[in-house]
């Protein structure tokens, strides 16, 4: 009967060890979602986006913990959620485009080269040189 005890309480201590960690990773995406906007290395679209691929996973979460307990299978689920996002939060925060403090959504080609998705100019040809 005392191994039983034993045995609840350490899942239970797993367990909300488990839950605190997976808290702690969604507060450090998002910390670097925050961050990726203000630094202007994420644009207000990219992070929105972001900010919805979290909620999703957040959403996820609730719904396995709705029984009280996480399985190793949802634990291992959950896991494979974050770190997809975690990849998609540095592909976008290094994806070589320099956002302008002042406007997040402008584009600045990286230096030394151009882009053919960078954005037309004014649509007015600029004059020949000499």
């Amino acid at each position: 009967m005392k191994q039983l005890v034993v045995l609840i309480l350490t899942l239970s201590v797993s367990s909300m060890a488990m839950a605190a960690r997976v808290d702690r990773r969604e507060n450090r995406q998002q910390g670097r979602i925050h961050n990726g906007v203000k630094s202007g290395e994420l644009t207000q679209g990219e992070a929105a986006k972001l900010r919805h691929d979290q909620r999703r996973i957040e959403r996820t979460e609730n719904r396995m913990r709705a029984d009280g307990n996480l399985s190793p299978a949802e634990k291992a689920k959950l896991e494979r959620m974050q770190d997809k996002e975690s990849a998609r939060i540095y592909k976008l925060k290094h994806n070589d485009r320099q956002r302008t403090a002042g406007d997040n959504n402008t584009f600045v080609p990286p230096a030394g080269g151009t882009d053919a998705a960078a954005p037309a100019e004014s649509g007015v040809n600029p004059p020949p040189a000499q």
